[in-house]
């Protein structure tokens, strides 16, 4: 600001040195004075020139650039407040007092000097720097007027359009706090979260759910973010006919981020058991074969709710589906190693062996806590490592020598070798657990 009255000053010295030629002698003295550093005693001859020709204004600044020159910003801007006073259509000089106001922290004047510009439509950034002001001084009320009559300017942020609606809002003005959300809506950037929030919940206040339902959409493919996505079925739970919820958890389902899934979880967790129910199983009559992620997604949301009926409705489809053996003896396992084993007691006549040999560490899980010797080994003799992890491998090799015996498991370990070609790490686990019996597995098989 220094640099700006600095400029200005020596901007007027000039145009003073430029005109010497033709001023009267008593400007001429104090030109020179001027240029002799004497600052004082030339502005007591401008001062003298003033007071013979009042009406003159260009003298008048030039009394104020030499205040400014010499250090006497009060001065320069009394002279200032007396100059716009007389002369109130020069913008220029409103914009020096403006500045000069702001440079000896006259808030008021400074504000006076900013309303003037505003109103008078002065290009420049002044509207955003008198709503500062008003802010700052506790002034909502001009704010409110102030961004009313900017209207839907291109000029306006949309922090300053959120700012609106929320004045509005708080004086119960909700029709048009939504015209200021909307537009505001427009114009932010897709970080700005909490004006999307503001408005989502002044919809739902005002019953407009197909357009809060909407807008959650176009934000939600934006932000891609679960937590968020949350938040949002979240408000919409709590303010809006059921049917939005879920509407809304359709529109974004089907990405790799597993939103509507997310969006069950989090309203299960909060006790809207049914929305949430409704959504996974929504989400479960689109699954497709070898979706497991989505299957653990499935199982994940059910355990956050507590509440198994989902993925056991799914699970159910899938023993009744044909070619579906694989996703079922995995969904089944997830859903076991979430609620507990005994969860699928009432499906029990349906988990065929089929489905367990597709999961057989599972399958002889599933058989051993019902005491069916005969089912492990048949699950044992029919299937092979294949469905098992590499970190359930040894457990697997254990079982095998356990249920069939060390003779049957190796003659089960040969027939598998004659058929497909044993993972090393499968054979590691196997070797391990047949050296503890004094018995080489790899020579047992190559006699075979």
């Amino acid at each position: 600001m220094r640099t700006k009255i600095i400029t200005a000053s020596l901007a007027g010295i000039a145009a003073i040195a430029a005109g010497y030629s033709v001023l009267p002698r008593s400007e001429e003295r104090a030109v020179a004075m001027m240029r002799d550093g004497n600052l004082l005693g030339a502005l007591a001859l401008y001062e003298d020139v003033q007071k013979a020709q009042a009406s003159d204004p260009r003298r008048a600044m030039q009394i104020i650039i030499v205040n400014e020159e010499a250090g006497r910003p009060k001065q320069a801007l009394e002279g200032l407040k007396r100059y716009v006073a007389r002369w109130p259509q020069d913008t220029d000089a409103l914009i020096k007092l403006a500045n000069v106001a702001k440079s000896t922290m006259n808030t008021k004047i400074h504000i006076q000097a900013l309303e003037r510009l505003v109103a008078l439509g002065v290009a420049g950034n002044y509207h955003h720097e008198l709503l500062g002001l008003y802010r700052t001084a506790g002034a909502t009320e001009k704010e409110k007027r102030l961004l009313v009559s900017l209207g839907n300017s291109s000029d306006l942020l949309a922090e300053d359009l959120a700012r609106l609606g929320t004045l509005l809002e708080n004086e119960g003005e909700d029709q048009q706090a939504l015209t200021a959300f909307r537009l505001a809506d427009q114009r932010a950037s897709s970080s700005m979260q909490d004006v999307r929030f503001k408005l989502l919940k002044l919809l739902l206040r005002t019953k407009a759910f197909s357009e809060a339902t909407k807008r959650a959409t176009a934000w939600s493919m934006q932000w891609n973010e679960p937590a968020l996505i949350s938040e949002i079925a979240t408000h919409l739970a709590a303010g809006a006919p059921p049917e939005y919820t879920i509407a809304f958890a359709r529109s974004i389902s089907g990405g790799n981020g597993n939103l509507d899934l997310a969006i069950a979880a989090e309203l299960g967790r909060q006790g809207y058991d049914t929305l949430a129910f409704e959504i996974l199983m929504q989400a479960a009559r689109n699954f497709k074969p070898g979706q497991t992620r989505r299957f653990k997604g499935l199982v994940s949301a059910a355990k956050l709710g507590e509440n198994p009926r989902a993925p056991l409705a799914l699970l159910a489809s899938l023993l009744s589906t044909t070619g579906r053996e694989t996703d079922a003896a995995i969904l089944a396992e997830q859903t076991a190693e979430a609620f507990g084993i005994d969860i699928l007691y009432p499906l029990s006549g349906t988990l065929r062996l089929d489905v367990l040999v597709k999961r057989p560490l599972f399958g002889i899980q599933i058989a051993l806590s019902g005491h069916n010797q005969d089912l492990a080994r048949r699950i044992l003799l029919l299937g092979t490592s294949r469905g098992v992890s590499d970190h359930d491998l040894q457990e697997w090799a254990e079982v095998m020598f356990r249920v069939l015996g060390v003779e049957g498991a190796l003659h089960r370990i040969a027939e598998i070798n004659r058929h497909e070609r044993i993972s090393v790490q499968t054979l590691a686990a196997l070797e391990t657990e047949s050296m503890k019996h004094g018995l080489p597995l790899k020579a047992f098989i190559g006699t075979e």
